[in-house]
């Protein structure tokens, strides 16, 4: 598991960028008052080669509604850590970065809605990078399915947090290299109670219990960190 070294800084200053960090979330369902239960984090160097990935299942203790859109029941969750037990790491992955997903609208407001309900005074950037406008721009459709399929990258096999940020990280650097979408000149994230210390028990869906459920808990696994085949170099002198 590779170490990411984030600076600390002032508020939201575009001096600070150290990359990007490209954000998936899994939610209850798809209301204002829904949580997060699946966070998959893709970290980008300022040239979008892939530095590290993160991914946690997050115990929203609440129903979940919508297990047919993601896979993740109730039991998944229920013996692993709540969004504040994640949050100092999860904020120290994402700080001093531009922040990147697909559908900003949707990460943004899940995101907010968190730091509101456990009480973090965390300001989250009004501007991200969004590969969905980018992609209606620059590929005519605004589904992350279809601008892989457009852009004639790898299609997504799983629908999980860390598949989507993976494929929404190689769709960025496809709409920068072949398209000269801009990525420079976004805000970056500033956040308060950061831990470079990732959690124990941290779960993950392979660490998750498996079936049958209700069984005895087994031991918990560390969250892990995953590779993805993005490309190892590219240029922002355009």
């Amino acid at each position: 598991m590779s170490t990411v070294h984030a600076r600390n800084g002032g508020s939201l200053r575009r001096s600070l960028n150290t990359g990007y960090a490209v954000i998936d979330f899994e939610t209850t369902g798809m209301r204002d008052n829904d949580a997060i239960v699946e966070i998959g984090v893709v970290l980008l160097d300022k040239d979008l080669s892939v530095e590290d990935t993160w991914e946690a299942l997050v115990n929203p203790h609440r129903l979940i509604l919508n297990t047919d859109v993601h896979g993740i029941e109730e039991d998944d969750v229920d013996r692993g850590l709540t969004f504040p037990a994640l949050a100092g790491y999860f904020k120290h992955l994402l700080h001093g970065r531009t922040l990147v997903a697909h559908d900003a609208t949707y990460e943004k407001r899940y995101l907010r809605y968190e730091f509101e309900r456990w009480g973090m005074d965390d300001t989250v950037p009004d501007t991200w990078i969004d590969t969905m406008q980018l992609s209606s721009r620059y590929l005519g459709v605004k589904k992350l399915k279809e601008a892989l399929d457009v852009a004639k990258l790898p299609a997504l096999k799983t629908l999980d947090a860390l598949s989507d940020a993976s494929a929404t990280a190689n769709l960025l650097r496809h709409l920068h290299e072949e398209h000269d979408a801009s990525v420079t000149g976004y805000p970056t994230a500033f956040f308060r109670g950061r831990s470079a210390t990732e959690p124990e028990h941290t779960t993950t869906r392979a660490t998750a219990p498996a079936a049958p459920r209700r069984s005895p808990s087994p031991t918990l696994a560390r969250g892990r960190h995953r590779r993805f085949p993005i490309s190892a170099k590219s240029s922002l002198s355009r």
